[in-house]
Order: C-alpha cells, then sequence, then structure tokens
C-alpha cells in the first residue's frame, strides 16, 4: 500500500485527537454516550447532565453506525444512553450489536425513549438493556430522571 503525505496528514491527525480524547476522557469522573438523531434532544440531555454534574463528559452519537465507531475506538463510555426511534439503525438493533460483544457487556445500556409500553420495555430487557428511562417534555423532570439514572451505584469512574 502506497501512502501519499495527505493519508499520512489524515493518519496523524486522527491519532492525535484519539489520543487528545482518551486523556480527556480518563481526567473526567464518568462519561456518558449518548446516542439519539434529535438534536434539541441531545442538546437539552446534555445541559440536563450537566446540571447534574458539570464533570461527567457526554458524547453523542447521532445514529448508530457513529455510536458504534465509538464503541469500537476504545474510548468506552461508563453508561449508554439509547434512543429507540432512529432512522437508518433504531436502538432495537444497535443493543442487539451491543450485547453480542462481550466486551461491551460491562457497561449499563439505557433505553431512552416516548415509548412506555411495558411489553416492549420487557423485550428490552431480555435483549440485554438494563435500564429504561421515559423522555420527558419537562426540563426539571428530565434533570430529576438523569440524576437519578446517575446517582445509581457502582456508575462512577471517581
Amino acid at each position: 500500500m502506497i501512502l501519499c503525505d495527505q493519508d499520512l496528514i489524515f493518519d496523524l491527525q486522527t491519532l492525535w485527537r484519539y489520543c487528545w480524547y482518551a486523556a480527556y476522557f480518563l481526567s473526567c469522573r464518568m462519561v456518558i454516550l449518548y446516542v439519539d438523531d434529535d438534536v434539541e434532544d441531545i442538546e437539552i440531555f446534555a445541559e440536563a447532565v450537566k446540571e447534574f454534574d458539570g464533570t461527567i463528559q457526554c458524547m453523542v452519537a447521532e445514529n448508530g453506525k457513529k455510536a458504534m465507531d465509538i464503541l469500537h475506538s476504545d474510548l468506552l463510555p461508563d453508561m449508554i444512553f439509547l434512543d429507540i426511534n432512529m432512522p437508518v439503525i433504531n436502538g432495537r438493533v444497535i443493543l442487539a450489536e451491543i450485547r453480542k460483544d462481550k466486551k461491551f457487556n460491562e457497561i449499563p445500556v439505557v433505553m431512552y425513549s416516548t415509548t412506555m409500553d411495558p411489553i416492549e420495555i420487557e423485550e428490552y430487557k431480555k435483549m440485554g438493556a438494563d435500564y429504561f428511562l421515559k423522555k420527558h417534555n419537562h426540563f426539571q423532570e428530565l434533570c430529576d430522571a438523569v440524576a437519578g439514572m446517575l446517582s445509581r451505584p457502582g456508575l462512577r469512574r471517581g
């Protein structure tokens, strides 16, 4: 394989970016991965996390492919919040992919959706989801729900 200067520059930039991310994430008390295709939901969720604890790093993936790319980059989060209803690859497929790989077995997965159908919740639990969190319409309710989820024992790196 022949590498041109442009390929080498790209590879060095990618390597530097991953080193920077690794150093940054290792300095955080907790890292979560939030997977959602809705920009507004992403912003609101990130703000709720920040309200709970400003030291938590919230990585964002706008779709399932990006989520899997992040997970395979060796920058493993402490917890994954996964929207169910997304185009291209939905939350059910991503959950199945995550649970297929033993490397991710210890990472709690929270299914995050407007749906609260008990049958669906049970199906996700059988697939390996650890928790189910309803998307709230009011910011303070979301803050309370996120705080409750992130306060669970054993999740902090600290």
